[in-house]
C-alpha cells in the first residue's frame, strides 16, 4: 500500500471477471470499475496471465499481476506486476498499465516503487527486466526515474534493467 494505493495479486476469480467484462464480480471482489477497465492491451494478455497465476496455485504467489486501485474509493486505476516467477538467474519482468484517464497523477511511479520494493525483498530477485516503446515518453522518463538503464534497442521496443542497489529519483522529470 501506499498513502494513495492498494495493490492486490490477481487470482484466477478476477482475471476471468475482468476479461468477461464482468462489473458486478469485480464489485463483489472489491473492485471498482467502470467501462475503461482493463484496456485492451492488458485485455490480451490475460490468457497467459492466467497461466502464469495456475502455475502459482491459482491464487498467485505476487509474482503475476497485480490489480492497482485508489485506496479510499477502491477505484481500479490500472495494473502492474511481474511475467511469473524469477529465471534461474534471479531476472524478473516487470510491467505496468495505467488506465487513460488515470494517468499524469503519479500512481505509475507509487505502484511500480511498491513492487520494485516488494521484488527485491525476495532472496530469489536480483535484477528486474523491463521494456517500452521507444515512441513511450512517459514510459521511457518512469523507468529513468525508477533507476532502470538501458540496455537494448531492438526496433521500436526499449529494453530496461534495475539491479537492486539503485536509488529512486524523488523528483519528477
Amino acid at each position: 500500500e501506499t498513502e494513495r494505493l492498494i495493490l492486490e495479486t490477481m487470482d484466477i476469480a478476477c482475471l476471468d471477471a475482468t476479461e468477461r467484462g464482468d462489473a458486478e464480480a469485480m464489485a463483489r471482489m472489491g473492485y471498482n470499475v467502470d467501462a475503461s477497465w482493463p484496456g485492451p492491451v492488458f485485455l490480451e494478455i490475460i490468457p497467459y496471465l492466467r497461466d502464469v497465476v495456475a502455475c502459482q496455485g491459482g491464487t498467485g504467489n505476487g509474482f503475476g499481476p497485480w490489480i492497482v486501485m485508489d485506496r479510499y474509493t477502491r477505484h481500479v486505476v490500472g495494473s502492474a506486476g511481474f511475467s511469473g516467477d524469477p529465471d534461474e538467474n534471479g531476472r524478473l519482468v516487470i510491467g505496468l498499465g495505467m488506465l487513460p484517464n488515470e494517468r499524469r497523477r503519479g500512481y505509475a511511479f507509487e505502484a511500480v516503487s511498491i513492487l520494485i520494493e516488494w521484488a527485491f525483498s525476495h532472496a530469489t530477485v536480483f535484477e528486474l527486466e523491463a521494456e517500452c516503446l521507444e515512441s513511450n515518453i512517459p514510459g521511457k522518463r518512469l523507468l529513468v526515474k525508477l533507476g532502470f538503464i538501458e540496455t537494448e534497442r531492438s526496433g521500436h521496443i526499449i529494453r530496461w534493467r534495475r539491479l537492486p542497489s539503485v536509488s529512486v529519483l524523488s523528483r519528477v522529470y
